[in-house]
């Protein structure tokens, strides 16, 4: 039986100005199994999910939910879900993170989780994580949609001291202009069989994957005029496609 977190944040005004402006919402769930839902309306709100954490010390950086204190986590089988709607938004999310200390043998681990971010709105930001700080990341599925205008997305699987990333995929959707989308996988470490997907439709926005390892497929989709599209990948057997449309 999986656990259930859900937080609901909206602040209704009878002179109808604006739903739940500023709030910030943190779920912190240990070990496996657990599912977390947050969702947020009005604008400048800040979501965080971390799963598998082995305590609830934790602070917010680039790559999601930084641990302070404690050993290496552990998440398998865990749900997570994010929606805003808004501007100027920011969530983030760890699924199994390691020690930010990169000590030797201190890599966590993410197994079989899933993730789904939605933001509607403009000038959003979300920097989700998977296996992030030495872990392991393996079939893991992360989903980032995004509706607006200059609005943000990186997504990590498998990162930095030695981390490991296997058979996860990575899809971020964007329609809107000047919008901005990066995956990174096994980036600093070691990665094999993932996938990669950007689609983006507008003006001006610009999508990066990186892949090190081998039997990695990439895919950027980009339908609009002023695109930028770059793909990297360091290792055998990968293939990449840039399909761009005006």
């Amino acid at each position: 039986m999986k656990k259930m977190t859900t937080l609901v944040f909206a602040l209704f005004l009878t002179a109808g100005v604006a739903f739940g402006q500023s709030n910030e919402a943190n779920i912190d769930q240990i070990n496996s199994d657990n599912e977390a839902t947050i969702e947020q309306t009005g604008s400048s709100n800040e979501a965080s999910v971390g799963q598998g954490l082995n305590n609830t010390s934790f602070e917010i950086d680039r790559y999601g939910i930084q641990i302070d204190l404690g050993g290496p986590s552990t998440a398998r089988e865990n749900e997570a879900e994010v929606t805003q709607n808004g501007d100027s938004n920011l969530a983030l999310l760890t699924q199994g993170a390691g020690e930010t200390s990169g000590a030797s043998g201190l890599g966590g681990t993410a197994i079989d989780n899933e993730a789904t971010i939605t933001q509607i709105g403009n000038g959003n930001v979300t920097e989700p994580g998977q296996g992030t700080y030495g872990a392991v990341a393996r079939d893991n599925e992360m989903t980032i949609l995004q509706r607006g205008n200059l609005n943000t997305a990186g997504v990590s699987q498998g990162l930095l001291d030695d981390g490991r990333s296997i058979d996860n995929e990575g899809t971020v959707e964007q329609r809107g202009d000047r919008n901005s989308a990066g995956i990174d996988q096994g980036v600093g470490g070691y990665a094999e069989d993932n996938l990669a997907e950007i689609f983006q439709t507008g003006n001006r926005n610009t999508g990066e994957i990186v892949q090190l390892g081998t039997d990695h497929d990439a895919l950027i989709d980009q339908n609009g005029n002023r695109d930028l599209g770059e793909i990297g990948q360091a290792g055998t057997a990968n293939d990449a496609t840039i399909i761009q449309n005006n």
